[in-house]
């Protein structure tokens, strides 16, 4: 599952931060975001289940190139420090949990701070027809990148090469051990098509 979900933002992403086609900066990062959320959530599975004796034997048994695509993964992890663990996982917290403006909501100061950094800014929402594929307020891509990468100190542009790389450890991870794991079960329980 995780790795059918990777490889479609994959698809998504890649094509539009190399310009091969033309997207808006705001679905770039709203990618990013869904990509960076899609890597925390595998970095999470793949911590856990290293505590399974089995799983560690397998990943013991793995290439030091493929180990090492595993270990980067495994790095964006919850218990991860970095400063590209924190983004990410920030990243998936702000994706799936959208920030209150109550009181006593806990991540109300920071929803606040980045409304405040942007005061000053011109907000703009476009109605330029079907408010299906027409209808964009920018203003709140602006706060939602403040909310999910607001290190001052990183550039966006720096955090989604970070994470397109970490996607591709992730893709050489899984394509080596997907065939090894599926080779062991009995052949009439899976079928490879070839294209």
């Amino acid at each position: 599952m995780a790795l059918n979900d990777l490889l479609l933002v994959n698809r998504w992403l890649l094509p539009r931060l190399e310009e091969k086609i033309e997207s808006e900066a705001y679905e770039n990062v709203y990618l990013a975001r869904l990509a960076a959320s899609h890597l925390y959530e595998i970095a999470n599975f793949l911590e856990r289940s290293d505590r399974i004796p089995r799983v560690q034997e397998f990943i013991a048994a793995l290439d030091d190139d493929v180990r090492e695509a595993y270990d980067r993964v495994c790095a964006l992890g919850p218990h991860s420090q970095t400063q590209l663990a924190k983004q990410v996982r920030r990243a998936r917290n702000r994706f799936f949990h959208y920030v209150e403006l109550v009181p006593q909501a806990e991540d109300r100061e920071i929803l606040k701070a980045a409304i405040e950094a942007h005061a000053d800014t011109m907000g703009e929402i476009r109605d330029e027809g079907n408010p299906l594929d027409a209808f964009r307020a920018t203003f709140a891509d602006d706060i939602a990148v403040e909310l999910s990468f607001p290190d001052e100190n990183t550039e966006l542009e720096d955090v989604l090469k970070e994470i397109t790389d970490h996607i591709g450890a992730f893709l050489k991870f899984a394509f080596d051990v997907l065939p090894r794991y599926v080779q062991r079960l009995p052949s009439d329980t899976w079928e490879y098509i070839d294209a």
